[in-house]
């Protein structure tokens, strides 16, 4: 029973990422909408239904970390590339790249962050809480400082020249920590703490 459970909720989570979370449709557009439409309304309706004293209760978690995964990569697929061009970038330049990361990312965040607050959800069980800010600072600017230090080490690196890639670090760093930031919240936040009590 469990081990079908947890087949059941990874091939949805796969399911739900392969066609949402990339942002270059793997579908035709008129596809992409109709998935996209669909899981939220599919997801949205079982979230809805699923209170207590229905037999799906316990999944109801489980179904609003899938709708909320699409609505906020949904935001991030439809409206990142409009901010790009407000922004007069394009994806051509590593400025472009990384502002365009920033900005699915953000979108992506704003979405789950805006469901969760709708639905009655807690920040804290997203795992945005309080805690140590100094000891995580230090233990991340350590290990960015060796990051660095491996990259510089690096052929490729060394043929692009130190003054070539000490302009593209904050582009890097803007790329990385938006990135970061949004999977933190997305795999861990939304998905992590709601699929342990099941599996």
């Amino acid at each position: 029973m469990r081990l079908g459970l947890f087949v059941l909720l990874t091939f949805c989570g796969f399911l739900i990422f392969a066609l949402t979370m990339t942002f270059v449709p793997v579908l035709p557009m008129w596809a992409n909408y109709a998935a996209r439409v669909g899981f939220l309304v599919v997801f949205g309706a079982m979230w809805w239904v699923a209170r207590d004293g229905h037999p799906l209760s316990r999944f109801r978690p489980v179904f609003f970390a899938y709708f909320a995964a699409v609505f906020g990569s949904s935001l991030g697929f439809f409206l990142a590339d409009s901010g790009l061009k407000l922004l007069g970038l394009t994806t051509q330049t590593p400025m472009g790249v990384a502002v365009a990361r920033f900005l699915q990312s953000s979108l992506i965040v704003i979405g789950i962050l805006a469901v969760a607050r709708l639905c009655g959800e807690d920040f804290a069980s997203l795992y945005i809480r309080k805690g140590r800010l100094l000891l995580g600072l230090s233990v991340g600017l350590i290990a960015a400082a060796i990051c660095l230090v491996l990259t510089l080490l690096q052929p490729a690196v060394r043929a692009l020249g130190t003054a070539r890639f000490m302009s593209l670090v904050p582009w890097i760093l803007l790329f990385s920590v938006s990135g970061a930031f949004m999977e933190e919240l997305l795999f861990r936040g939304l998905f992590l703490g709601r699929y342990e009590p099941l599996i």
